[in-house]
């Protein structure tokens, strides 16, 4: 499945309908051009990529499913 090029961490959607993958597109501190790719589990494809900045390493999404947190 492609994602950006250094994948830093995963979560999942309570229902597990969603992946979410944390990603630094260069393995340089100076570069912060990241994303968070959206994946479709029922079809294993990225169906999104979110625009993130300072490098996300994790993501957790809430219980119910409406919040995606990232921390760096």
């Amino acid at each position: 499945m492609p994602v950006e090029r250094h994948a830093t961490g995963l979560g999942a959607s309570p229902d597990a309908s969603w992946l979410y993958v944390s990603a630094r597109r260069s393995s340089s501190y100076l570069d912060w051009r990241d994303s968070i790719s959206v994946i479709d589990t029922g079809t294993y494809s990225v169906v999104d990529k979110i625009a993130a900045e300072l490098a996300p390493d994790t993501v957790t999404v809430s219980w119910d499913g409406a919040r995606l947190y990232a921390t760096h």
